[in-house]
C-alpha cells in the first residue's frame, strides 16, 4: 500500500504505509504466536521464533522438525499467516516468510 506525502513544494511523494512495526505491535504478534501456533508447533517437536515485522510481512525462523518437514508452507501460509490475520486484519499482516534454518 502506499500513501502520499507532500514536502514544502507541494510535490507528492510516495513512501510505503507500513514500515517497522512498533515494538507493542510486535509484543502483540509475538504472544499470540508463543499462545496460539507455538504449542502446536513443540507437541510436533518443532518451533518457532518471530523474528521481524516490516510492512507488514512477518518473519519467523523455524526450528526442529519444522526444518525440512514438507509441510512446513502449508503450515505458514494456511495455519500461522490465517491466525494472524484472523487476529490483526489482513491489512496488519500482510505476509509471511521464513528466514532459512540450517540446524
Amino acid at each position: 500500500m502506499l500513501s502520499c506525502i507532500s514536502h514544502a513544494t507541494n510535490s507528492p511523494i510516495f513512501t510505503s504505509f507500513f514500515a517497522k512495526a512498533s515494538k507493542e505491535f510486535f509484543d502483540k504478534v509475538n504472544a499470540v504466536i508463543e499462545e496460539r501456533v507455538r504449542p502446536a508447533l513443540l507437541s510436533d517437536g518443532g518451533d518457532i521464533t518471530l523474528k521481524d515485522i516490516t510492512d507488514g510481512i512477518v518473519t519467523v525462523q523455524m526450528f526442529g522438525h519444522c526444518v525440512g518437514c514438507p509441510s512446513k508452507q502449508i503450515t505458514l501460509n494456511s495455519r500461522i499467516l490465517d491466525c494472524l490475520q484472523d487476529e490483526f486484519g489482513d491489512k496488519d499482516i500482510v505476509d509471511i516468510k521464513e528466514i532459512p534454518n540450517t540446524e
